[in-house]
């Protein structure tokens, strides 16, 4: 009978599938936005939602792995990483340069361009949809308060308001940047179990935000921290879980039939309308197990084009429909985006996201 291997015997750093899969997270993301943004929230949604009978969509479903994957490759990260300052700076230089470009080809292109309102409206009028304050308040993850549109851009559209839908996820993923070394400073270099502890009480959370979402009213939920930082709970538990996958990946038995069967327990528990409690401990390993047990690294060859995906899509997707919205079908305004995107996309990495990574050295 052939030896079972763990995680980290089956795990090469350098030929894996996470680039591959995060690809097709991001697409599928833009697949799942196609449905509210070319039709308004009043539509069914994607086909995943009807078939879980709207318990999950391809882009909850998305956001869920991206953040798993993230929790185990920002652990490898860190743990990689000489000082706390590489780590930072590798952080900021991987999410703020392409963040930054997204925001303001946002207000001071597409919005011009699309905006009703004179030049100097446009500029200094407005609250918090002021182009510069959009620009300003979500650079900064929200701290200081938070910014979704800007002016009157894509007022008209089915979906308004929102300039780009995607970034809410990514202060929560700041926030696991930031929270995950200064627990691995005071804990996990003594024991690493204290990580497995964390990533339980985070589960125990996420489950009962759950259950309390769906007995509750929002304004009855049962605990305080459930009803303010629900979205946060949800996706910090996916992202240490993935965090966990990395810190014992000497543990953890990598089988094909333990990939299959997590497979057939999110069907089941989709049957008995709890596959939101199942997706907690079946897609982390479902994940990880196919992205360190396959080897796709020919993607590499092209750049890594996930992220810019994830935070150029949407603002395309508005602007399509901004412009061609009478023409478009779902298949047609899916195929559109993702071409316009990719190409966003590859253009970011080679010309700002790959330079600003390379200067990583430097530090």
């Amino acid at each position: 009978m052939e030896r079972l291997r763990t995680f980290g015997e089956v795990y090469d750093n350098r030929n894996n599938a996470f680039d591959i899969l995060r690809f097709i997270l991001a697409s599928m993301v833009i697949y799942s936005h196609s449905y509210p943004l070319l039709y308004g929230t009043a539509h069914g949604g994607d086909i995943l939602e009807r078939i879980t009978g709207f318990q999950v969509s391809f882009g909850s479903l998305a956001v869920c792995g991206f953040m798993v994957i993230s929790g185990f490759l920002i652990t490898q990260s860190y743990f990689c990483s000489h000082t706390l300052k590489r780590y930072v700076v590798s952080r900021c230089l991987r999410v703020l340069p392409a963040f930054a470009a997204s925001l303001l080809l946002t207000a001071f292109l597409i919005g011009p361009w699309l905006s009703g309102m004179d030049w100097n409206a446009y500029l200094f009028s407005g609250g918090a949809e002021n182009p510069g304050k959009f620009v300003l308040l979500n650079l900064s993850f929200n701290v200081f308060g938070y910014s979704w549109g800007v002016q009157d851009v894509f007022a008209a559209n089915p979906f308004p308001g929102s300039a780009n839908g995607s970034m809410w996820t990514l202060k929560h993923e700041i926030a696991m940047y930031l929270l995950l070394p200064l627990c691995a400073y005071f804990l996990f270099f003594q024991r690493r179990y204290f990580a497995l502890f964390f990533g339980m009480v985070f589960l125990g959370l996420a489950w009962l935000n759950v259950y309390d979402a769906q007995n509750f009213s929002p304004q009855g939920r049962l605990w305080w921290v459930l009803k303010e930082y629900n979205s946060f709970i949800k996706l910090a538990s996916f992202f240490w879980l993935g965090a966990i996958g990395y810190i014992f990946r000497d543990k953890i038995i990598h089988s094909w039939r333990l990939v299959l069967l997590a497979v057939l327990v999110l069907i089941f528990a989709n049957s008995l309308h709890l596959v939101k409690y199942a997706m907690f401990i079946c897609l982390p390993y479902l994940l990880l197990a196919v992205a360190v047990g396959c080897q796709a690294s020919w993607i590499r060859k092209y750049g890594d084009f996930s992220y810019g995906i994830y935070i150029y899509a949407f603002p395309v997707q508005q602007t399509l429909i901004a412009l061609f919205k009478t023409e478009l079908t779902v298949g047609t305004f899916c195929l559109s985006a993702f071409v316009v995107t990719v190409a966003c996309a590859a253009i970011s990495w080679h010309v700002l996201e790959k330079p600003a990574l390379n200067l990583k050295n430097r530090f």
